[in-house]
């Protein structure tokens, strides 16, 4: 997960041997836990070996520390999920 831009991109690389659809969200939380807000991602499909990238508009957040949480479900048996922090100075 990166933020480029006024974007978030995930990047989901599917290591699997099969096909899979993907659904998720991100959610921003402020240090403490809290939610502020939760941007859904919009189901796609990856094929066995590949990589897709998704752009979610970056929301107008507040000057502060943050923590942004993605959790994609790709149909197995957990899910998957990747965290970074990001702090918004002006």
């Amino acid at each position: 997960m990166y933020v480029k831009g006024d974007s978030l991109e995930v990047v989901f690389c599917n290591t699997g041997r099969f096909q899979t659809s993907i659904v998720g969200e991100i959610q921003v939380r402020l240090v403490g836990d809290s939610v502020v807000t939760a941007l859904p991602i919009t189901s796609a499909s990856v094929k066995s070996g590949e990589q897709r990238t998704m752009r979610i508009a970056m929301p107008k957040l507040a000057k502060g520390a943050y923590v942004l949480f993605v959790v994609v479900d790709f149909g197995g048996a957990q899910l998957t999920a990747a965290k970074a922090e990001l702090e918004i100075r002006e």
